[in-house]
C-alpha cells in the first residue's frame, strides 16, 4: 500500500527576510522614478509656458508692425495725393546729411497739431479686435539743402516728406509721459518726394 506522502515544503533560513528586503526595494526604486517623471513633467510644461509667451511676444510684435505699415501707407497715399493730413514744415537751416526731428519728441506723437490719427475705417478688416491705440504718423515737409557750390534754387522745387509711423500692440498702455508701461510699439519711417 502506498500511502501519500505529504509534501512540505521547508523554507529556508533567511528568505523570508530577502522577500520583504526585495519589496522594500521596489517602493523605494518606485518613488525614485515617480520623481524623475515628475521633474521631466515639470520641465515640458514650463517649455510650453515658455513657448506660449514667445507666441504671444512674436503676434503682438505682428500685429504693432503691421499698423505702422498701415500708418505710414495712408500717410504717404495721402501726401502723395494733396489730401487734409498735419504737414509740419521743417526749418530750412537744415545742414547737409539732417533730417527734421520733430518725429523723436515723445509729446508729439499723441498731439493732434503734430501727429495723425490714423481712421478706425483704415484699420477695421474682417472679425479685427479694435486696437486700443490707432496708429499715428508725423509727416515733416523739408528743402534739400544744396550741395557745396550749388545754387539753392536747384534744388529748392524738391520737398522732400519724411515719413515716421508708429504701431502698438494690442497689449498696448502708456504712462502720462506717453511711454510704454505694457505692451509694444513699432516705428518704421520713409523719405517720400511728391
Amino acid at each position: 500500500m502506498n500511502t501519500p506522502t505529504s509534501m512540505h515544503r521547508t523554507a529556508r533560513p533567511g528568505s523570508r527576510h530577502r522577500h520583504r528586503h526585495q519589496r522594500g526595494v521596489v517602493l523605494a526604486m518606485s518613488l525614485v522614478l515617480l520623481a524623475i517623471l515628475s521633474l521631466v513633467a515639470l520641465y515640458a510644461m514650463r517649455g510650453s509656458i515658455l513657448g506660449e509667451q514667445v507666441s504671444k511676444n512674436i503676434r503682438a510684435n505682428e500685429v504693432a508692425t503691421q499698423a505702422a505699415e498701415t500708418a505710414l501707407r495712408y500717410c504717404e497715399d495721402r501726401v502723395r495725393t494733396a489730401q487734409a493730413l498735419t504737414i509740419i514744415d521743417a526749418p530750412v537751416t537744415l545742414t547737409p546729411g539732417e533730417l527734421p526731428d520733430q518725429w523723436q519728441t515723445r509729446a508729439n506723437w499723441f498731439d493732434n497739431a503734430v501727429s495723425n490719427e490714423i481712421p478706425a475705417d483704415q484699420l477695421v478688416a474682417a472679425n479685427m479686435r479694435p486696437l486700443p491705440v490707432r496708429p499715428r504718423c508725423i509727416v515733416e515737409r523739408f528743402t534739400l539743402p544744396p550741395a557745396p557750390g550749388e545754387d539753392r534754387r536747384a534744388v529748392a522745387f524738391m520737398q522732400p516728406h519724411l515719413i515716421t509711423a508708429i504701431g502698438f500692440s494690442a497689449d498696448y498702455e502708456r504712462d502720462a509721459s506717453n511711454r510704454a508701461i505694457s505692451g509694444g510699439e513699432t516705428w518704421l519711417q520713409s523719405i517720400l518726394i511728391p
